[in-house]
């Protein structure tokens, strides 16, 4: 059987796979299909829209753009391409990945589907191929690391590859917010308590995709770099940073591939920086040492406004939000040999949250201005 792999790219908190980056999403999905014996074609949507065909005995339909942003190289798959591609489609198709499991869709969108995989869509696929029946469940870590080999080879078939693309790495699922239900727009908390990959596992994903020929990496899935296996999970919305694992990860990663180009995060948690902040400097020096320039940690102020902090039970306000700013510059402000800075702190905004203002605006430009000013 031949199963095809339609890449409508994701968005999420802790998962990024728009162009010039590869989510693990399909990676997965292909890991799986092999596992249960099977072939398949990997395709991205951007493939499809310049006219490569969809054929085959089953078609696998990932799409996930939770928080849509303003994309540089193509846009995430659009919910008329979602219904045209899969009622063209001649066979059984399933639709999967944040969009599915999350429910964000009307039954317009998933008319033409045989099957909505409402948990991880691999799974729901291995066991449709292993026993003809449709299941709601999420992978094992077995299968997790697994199926991160066994279907790693799917980047050759991106049209990035080998560059400029940016392999995205799954370390975790879930946020350690979960104990409080986290940021209430966020689906991270939705997950459950966090899981996280053991180390080896990992790394033996990364010397995979480093023989393969991908040189440039992302720890983007995971929704916090500092939580990683963090010690006393589920006692507190900001358990004690465990700075040996993260240190063994990152100087693992720069073994796996000693060839890399680009090692990069994505989100930080000032909350966890300010309740540990010996263990979050020193996982920021790892950081600084064993990543490439231009690094960040994306921090989810999302607002200046206290209110809205309040209403929307956020991770930090705007003045723990500074401090944890100060702490990535004291130890990233060095520029490497790209001419950027070592690590940069990142800031994210959202705005039409619960408790907004026209006062809100004018707090988040003060808290800019206020920036630039120490700088």
């Amino acid at each position: 059987m031949k199963v095809v792999i339609l890449d409508g790219y994701v968005d999420e908190p802790s998962n990024f796979g728009v162009p010039p980056y590869i989510s693990p999403y399909p990676r997965y999905v292909a890991g799986a299909v092999r596992d249960a014996g099977h072939e398949w074609e990997y395709v991205t949507i951007d493939r499809v829209r310049a006219g490569h065909p969809l054929a085959g005995d089953l078609l696998v339909l990932i799409s996930g753009p939770i928080v849509p942003g303003k994309y540089l190289r193509s846009l995430p798959i659009s919910e008329r391409e979602i219904v045209h591609h899969a009622s063209a489609f001649q066979g059984p198709r399933v639709f999967g990945g944040p969009l599915a499991r999350f429910r964000y869709y009307d039954e317009s969108l998933i008319k033409p589907f045989n099957w909505v995989a409402l948990r991880d869509l691999d799974a729901a696929v291995y066991d449709h191929l292993t026993t003809s029946e449709w299941t709601h469940r999420d992978k094992t870590m077995d299968e997790w690391d697994r199926w991160a080999l066994l279907g790693a080879d799917v980047v050759r078939d991106h049209p990035d590859f080998p560059e400029p693309l940016t392999v995205e790495l799954d370390t975790s699922k879930g946020c350690v917010r979960y104990v409080n239900k986290g940021c209430s727009f966020c689906i991270e908390p939705m997950y459950g308590k966090p899981k996280f990959r053991e180390v080896a596992g990992v790394l033996a994903e990364v010397r995979r995709l480093a023989e393969l020929g991908a040189v440039n990496f992302r720890l983007g899935g995971q929704a916090d770099f500092f939580s990683y296996q963090a010690i006393g999970l589920g006692t507190s919305p900001t358990p004690r940073i465990n700075v040996p694992v993260i240190r063994a990860l990152l100087e693992g990663i720069r073994a796996a591939a000693p060839d890399l180009k680009v090692l990069h995060t994505d989100n930080g948690d000032p909350a966890m920086m300010l309740a540990h902040p010996d263990d979050a400097m020193a996982a920021m020096r790892d950081l600084a040492r064993l990543a490439s320039p231009g690094n960040s940690l994306s921090f989810g102020l999302e607002s200046a406004d206290p209110r809205v902090t309040e209403a929307n039970n956020l991770n930090i306000d705007a003045d723990g939000c500074l401090e944890a700013v100060r702490m990535v510059n004291a130890v990233g402000r060095e520029r490497g040999g790209t001419g950027m800075p070592i690590l940069l702190p990142g800031l994210n905004f959202v705005a039409g949250l619960d408790g907004e203002t026209r006062r809100t605006f004018d707090l988040n430009l003060a808290f800019l201005k206020q920036l630039l000013e120490e700088d």
